[in-house]
């Protein structure tokens, strides 16, 4: 019984030492450190009382430092708030910041793990620049068709339900899931109509918001071991066999009826001539990349974006006649040309994932030793880098008044007055939102159809969001409904 007790002293006396020795990692390194978000910080993780993006939030306001550091689970973390650095960590000496620190688990998740957004290089820049091309403005001229026809049957949609209480967060998906796989695989099942859907179904299963799925999240960013040991997939199973199921019947059915101008075309070009870098399982994954990553962005930043619609009759106003303007010009009918050229409709995309960036933080890995001459310090190889895009998108030092939603903030002569890099919503550097164009084109003319058509107006009483902590993206707690009375 001795040796028992003896023995647990020793365990326990050398947890304490270690635990201790991590603590004084960056007051060695004269940077602030946080011993909240190294205990109870990482501890409500798990709890799922807030999210990487909320702590990363919690530790920005918490000090007028360039940066704070933390322990998560025995690794060094270094929240950065310095603008100049960020760059230099997004763009200048991206090669040494070019990783997330996501780890899912590559053996039970192969399809997950090698989506372009989890991938790590050498793989990540070869896939990126064999499927960039399809992210061009001439592809998008192409594809604006098919989302201009699923916008047509999103008002149709409103307008049978006119003056009743909308849920956009049931409708707004509903969209995003066509557009993504219209415009992706050449399925159109218009989920408005079609309760049955295929592709709404797994959509509703990627980014669910339980207690399961939220530790996954946290899992994935944070502990490698438990990834691995409890195999968490990335991808949702379902919808992972939603995908390969998709992509082989769509292969079998190109092969009769031939080729179509959509993504999963030129993934099977790739396919045909062997472009990959280790195996054929990377052009796959590329597939679910566009459905997961396209469906949640569009779907999201659409839904806040009318939401501020409704709560600014002033903005909204001005909005719809630029678009009537547009109509006018091109004979009652929206085209490619005059939304991309709308600057007030643009503005307020930007002003949407300004305020409500879908991604609130950004993750990056410390290859090398990395000197940072000017403040003496050094951060060391493996350093978890977050940057907390949310706040620092809300920082009035940068944006004025950064609860009120003002297009205008964007406009050409107001954009110089900007901090530099303070906008981040698409990332930065070559790590950036490959697909941002797309994104951009579908909300615009989800937005611009919709606010020419009805004039929006909430169904309740107008309040800051909260959101979800159990997710790693920007997700509302309460349902968003607006009523939309014809114009």
């Amino acid at each position: 019984m001795l040796t028992l007790w003896l023995l647990l002293s020793v365990f326990l006396s050398s947890l304490l030492v270690y635990f201790a020795k991590l603590q004084f990692y960056w007051k060695r390194k004269n940077v602030k450190n946080n011993f909240y978000a190294s205990t109870i910080g990482v501890l409500k993780l798990f709890l799922l009382q807030h999210n990487i993006g909320a702590l990363c939030e919690q530790l920005y306001w918490s000090t007028k430092e360039k940066y704070v550091g933390f322990i998560l689970l025995g690794k060094p973390v270094l929240i950065v708030k310095n603008l100049k650095l960020i760059k230099k960590i997004l763009v200048k000496d991206f090669d040494n910041f070019d990783n997330r620190t996501m780890t899912t688990n590559k053996i039970g998740d192969p399809l997950g793990t090698r989506t372009l957004f989890v991938e790590k290089n050498p793989i990540w820049k070869f896939i990126r620049s064999k499927i960039s091309s399809w992210f061009s403005s001439g592809k998008m001229k192409t594809l604006f068709t098919k989302i201009s026809q699923i916008g047509d049957n999103f008002v149709e949609f409103v307008a049978e339900n006119e003056g009743k209480p909308i849920d956009l967060n049931e409708n707004c998906p509903k969209y995003s899931t066509d557009v993504v796989t219209a415009c992706g695989f050449g399925i159109e099942e218009n989920c408005f109509k079609n309760k049955n859907a295929l592709s709404r179904e797994a959509s509703k299963k990627i980014f669910i918001y339980n207690i399961s799925r939220g530790i996954q999240f946290v899992c994935y960013f944070i502990s490698p071991f438990l990834t691995n040991f409890f195999n968490m997939k990335w991808l949702d199973p379902s919808s992972s066999e939603f995908v390969e199921k998709m992509y082989y019947d769509i292969k079998d059915k190109r092969l009769i009826e031939g080729t179509h101008d959509d993504f999963i075309a030129e993934l099977f070009k790739m396919e045909q001539k062997n472009v990959y870098h280790t195996d054929p399982v990377e052009i796959m994954a590329q597939a679910a990349q566009f459905f997961l990553a396209g469906f949640e962005t569009v779907s999201s930043t659409l839904m806040y974006a009318l939401y501020e619609m409704a709560h600014n009759k002033t903005i909204q106003r001005k909005l719809r006649e630029s678009i009537k303007n547009d109509l006018k010009e091109n004979g009652g009918k929206i085209t490619y040309n005059s939304l991309v050229g709308n600057e007030y409709l643009m503005n307020i995309i930007y002003e949407t994932t300004r305020k409500y960036p879908v991604l609130p933080f950004l993750d990056r890995i410390c290859r090398n030793d990395y000197e940072i001459p000017e403040d003496n310090l050094t951060i060391d190889a493996g350093t978890y880098i977050y940057i907390p895009v949310q706040p620092i998108q809300r920082d009035s030092e940068y944006f004025p008044d950064p609860l009120k939603f003002d297009p205008d903030r964007f406009s050409i002569e107001n954009k110089e007055k900007m901090g530099l890099n303070s906008y981040l919503a698409f990332g930065g550097g070559p790590r950036n939102c490959i697909g941002a164009r797309f994104g951009k084109l579908s909300v615009a003319c989800g937005l611009a159809k919709l606010v020419s058509n009805f004039d929006l107006n909430l169904a309740g009483e107008y309040e800051e969001l909260e959101f979800d902590p159990k997710g790693f993206l920007l997700a509302p707690t309460k349902k968003i409904k607006l009523v939309f009375n014809k114009i």
